[in-house]
């Protein structure tokens, strides 16, 4: 049997080595979200986000947001994943859970 060839090993190590060192970087960078870094959650809500946050508590859909904000159904996608990160929301349901409970649109 021969023995395998010294430069493929050689890259095969390599490209092993860049790959943990990577998944080693990507371990110590901190996983936070903007909801965590002190500002109060929503706070930094753009208007278009503002403007789309009532149809999702309403249970909106992403075509008839988009048709009432006069938007195309990716930027509503857009908007609506921002909100989610914003306000540190895995869903729409945690979306509007979160934005009910924080009264982060102001309504009594």
């Amino acid at each position: 049997m021969a023995s395998p060839d010294p430069t493929l090993t050689e890259l095969k190590v390599r490209r092993r080595t860049r790959l943990n060192n990577a998944l080693a970087l990507r371990m110590r960078r901190p996983t936070t979200t903007r909801a965590r870094t002190g500002s109060p959650r929503g706070a930094d809500l753009t208007a278009p986000e503002r403007g789309g946050l009532p149809l999702i508590i309403a249970g909106s859909i992403t075509p008839t947001i988009a048709a009432a904000l006069l938007l195309l159904p990716g930027t509503v996608t857009t908007h609506t994943n921002a909100i989610m990160v914003k306000l540190g929301a895995h869903s729409r349901v945690e979306t509007v859970a979160i934005s009910l409970g924080k009264n982060i649109l102001g309504t009594p």
